[in-house]
Order: C-alpha cells, then sequence, then structure tokens
C-alpha cells in the first residue's frame, strides 16, 4: 500500500505539481487520501445516479412493452372487425339497388359506414315560426315550415 501512495506521490510531483495543491493538507500522502475520498464520494453519487437511471429505462420498458400488447391487441381486433365488415350483407334482396352511404357517429371518436337504398332515405328540414309556449308532454310538435322532405316522411298536417 506505501509502495503505491509513494508512486502516486512521485506521479503528482514528475506531472509539475509544485507543492502549491498540498498547501494545508500536511503530507502528500494526506493529501491523496484526502482527494482519494472526495473522489470515492463522487462515485458514489455517480453510482446512485446509474442506478436510478436504470430503474427508470426498466419502467419505460415495460411500458413499451404493455403499449406493444395494447397495439398488437388492437390489430387483431381491427382485422376481426374487418372481416367482420366484410362478410356482413348489405341488403337482403335479390336484385341490387342504387346505394348510398352514410356515416354514423358510433362514439366521438370512431365512425362507421353504413349502406342503404336511396329509395329508403329520408330526410327534412323544417322549423317553426313561432315558439310553443309551455306544451304538455305528449303534446305533437308541428313545424308549420317544410324546408325539405326528402323520401315524404315528414307529415306538416300530422306533425309526423
Amino acid at each position: 500500500m506505501l509502495i503505491i501512495l509513494a508512486l502516486i506521490c512521485a506521479t503528482l510531483f514528475c506531472r509539475g505539481c509544485n507543492g502549491s495543491e498540498l498547501a494545508g493538507h500536511g503530507t502528500p500522502v494526506q493529501f491523496i487520501l484526502e482527494r482519494l475520498f472526495v473522489l470515492e464520494e463522487k462515485v458514489g453519487k455517480y453510482e446512485e445516479t446509474i442506478r436510478l437511471l436504470e430503474r427508470k429505462l426498466e419502467k419505460r420498458d415495460r411500458t413499451i412493452a404493455e403499449l406493444k400488447r395494447i397495439v398488437q391487441k388492437q390489430t387483431l381486433d381491427i382485422e376481426y372487425l374487418q372481416r367482420a365488415d366484410e362478410n356482413r350483407p348489405i341488403l337482403k334482396s335479390k336484385s341490387k339497388p342504387n346505394l348510398e352511404r352514410h356515416d354514423e357517429g358510433l362514439t366521438n371518436r370512431n365512425t362507421r359506414s353504413t349502406w342503404y337504398p336511396i329509395s329508403d332515405a329520408v330526410a327534412f328540414y323544417a322549423y317553426m315560426r313561432a315558439s310553443e309556449i309551455n306544451p304538455s308532454r305528449h303534446h305533437v310538435i308541428i313545424f308549420d315550415v317544410v324546408v325539405t322532405n326528402e323520401g315524404n316522411a315528414y307529415n306538416p298536417n300530422l306533425g309526423a
């Protein structure tokens, strides 16, 4: 051990240590021991930082693996739903009527395409010129202005 310390001291002086670094430390051995203690503290802090980073990395690896499993499951679900949608009959009639596509919102993020025969498509746009004041629970509201009534599904005389 003393030989190693002597070699370290000799190395310090050979590298141009003029002794000013040793001021206040006593002997070169004491200086080396103090310096060794400081370096060991730094190494301990670095080792703790490395352990912390390794734990974070392991947690991220687990999260990534879990997300990959979720994506894989959702991919299989999507493929299953696409196959099921392809196999679903559009109409049960023997003739091929002219079809029109309508998109229905199932949830706030998903949409589902549904095909309807054009002849069965209905749409109306109507409004009331005056407000109904305090209508009863089962009161039929009749719109007096009919702007659009595709398919004649709305009867302005009955309100149905």
